[in-house]
């Protein structure tokens, strides 16, 4: 992960977040201790997903929120990774935390062996914005 720590108090957030002030946000608490939460990685986990070739100690994030993380002691840092897989709206952006619980509530999952209208919905509303016609033959 690629992190930037800041110092700086912003007072509102640009964007998706308008008329957020970072500083309301409530962070939680510090939770388990980071050698603990070292030695449960050790003895829990895969060595795939344990063995960590980036940092000799790497950071205990506890809570995410729009573009920033806060570690265990509430250290806030500037995300720089987030893009790499799904976060790219931002950490706990809360028209996505709706829209899943909303789903969490309905389906959590099925196979393609069945029919289930959300994703054939959300498959024709992505080719319509997308260029051309995205339409199987």
């Amino acid at each position: 992960m690629v992190m930037i720590g800041l110092s700086t108090k912003l007072k509102e957030i640009p964007g998706l977040y308008r008329n957020v002030n970072v500083d309301d946000i409530t962070i939680a608490g510090e939770g388990k201790p980071w050698a603990e939460v070292v030695a449960l990685r050790k003895s829990h986990l895969n060595p795939s997903l344990s063995s960590n070739l980036l940092y000799k100690e790497p950071l205990l994030l506890t809570q995410g929120h729009m573009q920033w993380l806060w570690d265990h002691k509430g250290k806030r840092y500037l995300d720089m990774f987030a893009g790499i897989v799904t976060v790219s709206v931002g950490h706990c952006h809360p028209k996505v935390v709706a829209a899943a619980e909303k789903q969490l509530k309905q389906l959590w999952h099925t196979s393609n062996v069945y029919l289930y209208p959300t994703v054939h919905e959300f498959a024709e509303k992505l080719a319509e914005k997308m260029p051309g016609d995205l339409k199987v033959r």
